[in-house]
């Protein structure tokens, strides 16, 4: 985490690679390994799949009330679906992010893959 951080403030400014979510996911990896939220395909799928259903909602939709509700359900759906439920990917969803996120595009889940491993 201390490196990620390095690298955002120092080295990749223009990029973003701390996401709020950040927080709640070490706490899963960290205090409660043996939970099936911090298993690492959890972890891995779960945010990957809440960050590109985010980017499609805002794609579609613009950053609007409608569109983050829709990527927050959405992702919820699909994280069940799959059975890869990690509560803090529902938080990676795009539409509510700055500039920085929505330049990113369609490159923004893959941002979360790198993240995530």
């Amino acid at each position: 985490m201390a490196v990620i951080c390095w690298l955002s403030s120092a080295w990749l400014s223009q990029q973003l690679l701390i996401v709020g979510s950040f927080g709640a996911t070490s706490v899963l990896i960290y205090a409660a390994p043996e939970s099936p939220f911090a298993q690492p395909s959890h972890v891995l799928f779960g945010s990957v799949l809440s960050a590109g259903i985010g980017v499609a909602c805002y794609q579609l939709l613009g950053a609007t009330p409608l569109s983050m509700a829709l990527a927050v359900s959405l992702s919820v759906l699909g994280m069940q679906l799959t059975h890869t439920v990690h509560p803090p990917g529902a938080a990676l969803i795009a539409v509510g992010g700055g500039a920085s996120v929505h330049q990113l595009g369609w490159w923004y889940p893959l941002c979360q893959l790198v993240r995530a491993v």
